[in-house]
């Protein structure tokens, strides 16, 4: 396994195999960085988050103990509304992302056949436009 502190010439001279190495040392590095930036991040969030409640002094652990099952039955409902209403938004943005293909469907009934040509423009103008529409239309 290659090093991290290997040179370029070092690297070149081992050939392919040690490029290889170098790059995949390279990525778990990389990946290694990601992940621990990730956890600290989320650890001084909700770190902070629980220091700032807990230091108001205003936390009642009996109504926590009482209400907490109560509270978290509500974890499934929220995740099913969140997962219906993306899927919905989803289907929304697909259906008024549609109308930039449909409009020229419903107008150019063959566009093979349709001239583009604009006489003011020439030839500038029609291969852009031709381009603009979707390739099952062309």
């Amino acid at each position: 396994m290659a090093s991290p502190n290997v040179t370029y010439e070092e690297v070149v001279a081992g050939g392919p195999d040690s490029i290889v190495q170098a790059i995949a040392a390279a990525r778990r590095r990389s990946r290694l960085r990601f992940r621990s930036l990730f956890v600290l991040t989320w650890l001084i969030l909700v770190g902070g988050l629980v220091i700032a409640i807990v230091s108001t002094g205003r936390i009642d652990g009996a109504f926590l103990g009482e209400w907490a099952p109560f509270i978290l039955g509500g974890v499934g409902i929220t995740i099913a509304v969140s997962v219906f209403a993306i899927f919905f938004a989803t289907i929304f943005a697909i259906i008024g992302a549609w109308k930039d293909f449909l409009w020229p469907l419903l107008v150019l009934q063959d566009l093979a056949e349709t001239e583009l040509h604009t006489p003011e423009l020439g030839d500038k103008i029609a291969p852009p436009l031709r381009a603009s529409f979707p390739p099952e239309l062309v």
